[in-house]
């Protein structure tokens, strides 16, 4: 078998033909016209691993020009790609693709979804020389398959705005108590100034009520603005969380207090709860990243914490650390709750694991987590415990990420 790897960067396509080695002959180029240029030769590759983004014409176009062409429309093509939103695999599969590879990948998955795609390949050649018309079987496969892809995406998207939701319910439920005061006491006040003002009008105010007034009046006032200073604090840093969550756009912002305006958004959810959450973090520490990606993580691992790691009545800390060393920022987050199993940390990051099964655990918030931090952060994540002792979860991101 022969294969081609279409990448830009070095690292990774070096890296993509020694693992596509074990197939037989492969090779590798940088750019899309050197794509074409390969596979339109008299040796055609048997499949093609492409890259969507790349300087000059991008994967989708490469994927385009082989389709339309009989000499490669039946070559497979399985994309690369930084980006998983369900939009650009969607995309990638109206082009004509078989597969879609999320970066960065990972050796055996690579291995194993080349083997599918190349048995595949080698099944419909072998009909073909035998004129058997393949049924539909192949073709119902790759629609299950891509069913089963489009709903987890959804599923997970789907726990995501849950979980925004559940802020949103919180925020609204925080701002009833400071808002209801300030209305009260806007009202009283109201009266007190017509009661005051007609007074004067009839000449029968004195300067004992005048005095009353004022004094009634400061307290008021300073009530009024207490309580509106604190809705606004909380809807700002809502609004903050919330807009970086669906936004997703990069930008540099200071660490902590980002961490903190997180914090301060999951207020409704941690109040009536006797926990408390320490953040260690330099004043001047900052990052060149994803806000948006930065919140999810957080706010995913504290409901985390509150679900699984205390009990009723307990009295937990959460501490997140970040330090920075060269272009890392570490960042830190443990508890010191119920701890997780030896075998239970194996699968902590897998889609749909709970311990909570039927008591409101999906086994989501973990896997966005991972995934979150991996492929939208460019980072890495790790996971430490002992049951009884806490966890603890170690994620390392660069400083800058490169677009």
């Amino acid at each position: 078998m022969k294969i081609l790897v279409v990448e830009d960067e070095v690292f990774s396509r070096m890296k993509l033909k020694k693992v596509m080695e074990h197939f037989g002959e492969c090779e590798a180029v940088e750019n899309g016209e050197d794509a074409l240029t390969v596979a339109m030769s008299k040796n055609p590759p048997d499949l093609i691993l492409l890259d969507i983004v790349m300087p000059g014409i991008d994967g989708f176009e490469v994927c385009d020009r082989l389709k339309s062409d009989p000499r490669t429309k039946d070559i497979p093509v399985i994309f690369l790609s930084g980006q998983t939103e369900i939009d650009e695999k969607t995309k990638g599969f109206e082009k004509g693709a078989v597969d879609f590879i999320p970066k960065p990948f990972h050796k055996a998955e690579v291995k194993a979804r080349v083997q599918t795609h190349l048995t595949i390949k080698k099944m419909r050649e072998d009909l073909s020389a035998k004129n058997i018309v393949l049924g539909d079987q192949v073709k119902e496969i790759q629609e299950k398959t891509e069913n089963l892809e489009k709903s987890q995406k959804q599923l997970i998207q789907s726990e995501k705005m849950a979980s925004l939701g559940q802020l949103v319910t919180g925020v609204a439920h925080e701002i009833n108590t400071p808002v209801g005061i300030g209305v009260t006491v806007s009202s009283s006040l109201s009266k007190s100034t017509k009661k005051i003002l007609s007074s004067f009008e009839n000449k029968t105010m004195s300067k004992t009520d005048l005095t009353k007034y004022f004094s009634s009046t400061i307290e008021s006032s300073e009530l009024i603005l207490q309580h509106l200073l604190q809705t606004a604090d909380l809807i700002k840093s809502f609004k903050m969380v919330s807009a970086d969550q669906t936004a997703h756009e990069k930008r540099k912002f200071n660490v902590k207090s980002y961490l903190e305006n997180i914090i301060l958004s999951l207020r409704p959810e941690l109040k009536n709860k006797p926990h408390r959450i320490k953040i260690n973090c330099d004043d001047d520490i900052q990052i060149d990243s994803y806000p948006g990606a930065m919140a999810q993580v957080v706010t995913n691992m504290v409901f985390n914490s509150l679900i699984h790691a205390f009990d009723d009545g307990d009295t937990g800390t959460i501490e997140i650390e970040v330090t920075q060393n060269a272009s890392q920022i570490i960042l830190k987050y443990s508890d010191n709750g119920k701890g997780v199993s030896k075998e239970d940390i194996k699968k902590i990051f897998d889609p749909f694991f709970t311990t909570k099964r039927g008591t409101g655990g999906t086994g989501l918030g973990m896997h966005i987590v991972y995934n979150t931090v991996t492929q939208i952060m460019k980072g890495s994540i790790s996971c430490e415990s002992i049951q009884g002792q806490g966890i603890s979860f170690i994620i390392n991101l660069p400083a800058k990420l490169e677009n």
